[in-house]
């Protein structure tokens, strides 16, 4: 799967990263208007803010929420159509598999079997591509974003921000060690009641 997943990465690589980039140009717009709220808050608190101040903010504000909108229907539009492209080309490179295997393969795994493979798993393989790879993307540009600015802001307070890291990482690595065995029985299970029905 994963030598699977990263040439179709390579065979993409220019749809991905302009997609990436076009994800992440809107979450960074996204953050300018916590910046220019806080800006518009502390010329507030010291007294040196005047009409000209706040309406200045609230037109940058404006400006950086139609910005952020127009960036994300691209970058929808982008990783919407770069899925359903990677979605098209693995149920080819499937048929061309399934065709080249012997007949009493194809008729020993049964129709149900080939049904779902060329359903259900690529079709959420592409769903992961147009929805799952730029929500990470955004998650992460998002929280490096608020990390720089934290403590460029106030180091000392950005501390804070840091201190739950290696609970969440030893959290992490305990609930991934165990998941996939769980789910796994799962499945199992789901598949016995449902050949008992």
């Amino acid at each position: 799967v994963r030598r699977h997943a990263w040439r179709l990465v390579r065979t993409h690589r220019t749809e991905l990263v302009s997609a990436l980039v076009l994800h992440g140009l809107a979450a960074a717009a996204g953050l300018v208007g916590p910046w220019v709220l806080g800006r518009v808050i502390d010329s507030l608190g010291t007294g040196a803010a005047t009409r000209t101040t706040v309406t200045t903010a609230g037109l940058v504000l404006l400006v950086a929420i139609m910005v952020q909108a127009v960036l994300i229907r691209y970058a929808q539009k982008r990783s919407m159509v770069l899925g359903e492209t990677v979605f098209a080309e693995l149920r080819e490179d499937f048929m061309a598999t399934v065709s080249h295997l012997p007949l009493s393969t194809v008729e020993q795994a049964g129709t149900g079997d080939l049904l779902s493979r060329t359903t259900n798993d690529v079709q959420n393989i592409a769903h992961s591509v147009r929805f799952g790879v730029p929500r990470v993307l955004v998650a992460l540009t998002t929280a490096l974003v608020t990390a720089v600015a934290a403590i460029l802001t106030s180091p000392g307070v950005a501390l804070g921000l840091f201190v739950g890291v290696p609970l969440l990482v030893l959290t992490s690595r305990w609930y991934l060690r165990r998941a996939p065995v769980r789910y796994q029985r799962q499945l199992a299970s789901y598949a016995i009641l449902n050949g008992a029905v």
